[in-house]
């Protein structure tokens, strides 16, 4: 079983400035009489700046496993 979000959006930081962001989250989870999986996570964190048509993103991405199942 998966469940999930996602926000992401952006606000004027200064005259033609804008901030930016997106923050993701899941966990998955072993479901049912699946004994084969365990738990892991994934998360990404993306702020950014925009003026006039550059738009600048860093981004932080971890999805995780155990060396047999991942996410």
């Amino acid at each position: 079983q998966t469940l999930g979000a996602r926000i992401s959006g952006g606000a004027a930081l200064a005259r033609g400035w804008r901030g930016l962001y997106a923050l993701e989250y899941a966990r998955q989870t072993p479901h049912g009489g699946n004994l084969a999986t365990s738990a892991h996570t994934y998360l990404l964190v993306e702020p950014g700046v925009s003026h006039g048509p550059t738009t600048l993103k860093l981004g932080y991405e971890r999805l995780s496993g155990d060396g047999r199942t991942a996410l």
